[in-house]
């Protein structure tokens, strides 16, 4: 009797094992400001899922820029982020698009629609100059970086030893001013900098990992900076 239950249940258990893994597909369309491949100067795309907390993407595709869609077929189910990145002729990232909650169900399609493909620029990494015997000599304990480009502002606080930070800010090719301020373990400012940045800092820095900028902050009173 139990030779003949195993008979049976066995089948039954691989078709429920062949149904769960069971892949999907993904198909993405994007949207690049009304602009084509050609006129945006994108060459390829490259599109990539990404599953919780993982550096390696599960899944992606990569091909020339042609049209404004793709699709990434065989895809595990799971919940996924998209990130599509545009590359110029040089291999420079110079386009990006993201979806953070992409579900893929075995056996189905998946559709991203019109995702929003603009012009990307590396983020900012932002130096003060002082070295942790230099913080201790000002007495600066942390340094405030604020950021306004246009209608965007950002404030991130820094402990100052190390005397550079990269920034959770991306500018959006638009000019911005840079503001860092010294303070002291109550908060007061010490020592202050300033710096304006055109447009043009950022549109030139397509093929850059991180944008670097440098404003050193004063032995005394307030200095200014700028590109």
């Amino acid at each position: 009797m139990r030779r003949t239950l195993m008979l049976i249940l066995t089948p039954l258990a691989l078709l429920s094992c062949a149904e769960v893994t069971t892949p999907g597909q993904l198909t993405v369309s994007w949207w690049m400001q009304g602009l084509s491949c050609q006129e945006a100067g994108v060459e390829r795309v490259e599109a990539a899922l990404y599953a919780f907390d993982d550096v390696e993407p599960s899944a992606r595709l990569e091909r020339a820029c042609e049209g404004s869609g793709l699709a990434l077929e065989g895809v595990q189910p799971g919940d996924y982020s998209l990130i599509l990145r545009g590359f110029d002729a040089e291999g420079c990232w110079v386009f990006e698009g993201r979806e953070e909650a992409v579900v893929i169900e075995a056996r189905e399609e998946a559709l991203v629609q019109n995702l929003t493909f603009t012009p990307r620029s590396p983020p900012l990494r932002v130096s003060w100059g002082l070295d942790a015997s230099g913080c201790a000599a000002q007495g600066v304990d942390q340094v405030r970086v604020e950021i306004n480009e246009e209608e965007r502002w950002h404030e991130q606080f820094f402990l100052c030893q190390g005397g550079a930070r990269t920034i959770g800010f991306q500018p959006h090719r638009a000019a911005l001013t840079i503001t860092l301020q010294g303070l002291d373990m109550r908060g007061n400012i010490i020592t202050r900098a300033e710096g304006r940045y055109e447009a043009a800092v950022f549109e030139a820095s397509s093929c850059l990992e991180v944008i670097e900028i440098e404003l050193p902050l004063c032995v005394e009173g307030e200095c200014r900076a700028g590109a």
